[in-house]
């Protein structure tokens, strides 16, 4: 039974280890939001692609607030990662 119980914990602590979420918060000032996004659309967007066509990355995505609070982060650019 021990070792029943010591397999299971080490699957599911190994599952939890194995994925990685990264967000990161992002304030760009109103004068350059048209050229922070014309970056992130037409070069980070090509590299992030890539990254996950080779299966270093499992998703990006870049997320727009259009109602900033705290801090006043308008952007937030997210990765998520699971190791196999």
């Amino acid at each position: 039974m021990k070792k029943l119980i010591y397999l299971v914990s080490l699957v599911i602590t190994h599952t939890l280890i194995a994925q990685i979420v990264a967000l990161h918060p992002v304030k760009v000032p109103d004068a350059q939001i048209n050229h922070f996004e014309n970056i992130e659309l037409n070069y980070s967007k090509e590299i992030a692609q890539h990254a996950v066509n080779n299966g270093n990355l499992d998703f990006y995505v870049l997320m727009k607030a259009f109602n900033p609070g705290v801090g006043n982060y308008n952007y937030s650019m997210g990765q998520y990662l699971q190791r196999h």
